[in-house]
């Protein structure tokens, strides 16, 4: 399919508009950050994380793949349980 110089320029607008629609992440790849599990994560374990990747927000809480110091473990977080 080929598009117009107009049909390409509304296309682009409608992306930075979704874009623009996410909320801003907090936090930042390879940042330290505290992970607080709540109490209905008994298997989660509390203490330093660092930040490996962005993930796109999920019932308007951005999420975030996280990798603890201690034994390498990754898990996937919202932001509000990051400290």
């Amino acid at each position: 399919m080929i598009m117009t110089k107009a049909q390409s320029a509304a296309s682009a607008d409608q992306r930075q508009a979704r874009r623009s629609l996410m909320p801003v992440h907090k936090f930042k790849v390879g940042q330290t950050l505290q992970f607080s599990p709540n109490m209905f994560e008994s298997s989660a374990r509390k203490g330093s994380y660092t930040v490996v990747r962005l993930l796109p927000a999920e019932n308007g809480c951005n999420q975030y793949r996280i990798k603890s110091f201690l034994d390498g473990h990754e898990r996937v977080v919202r932001e509000d349980q990051l400290i």
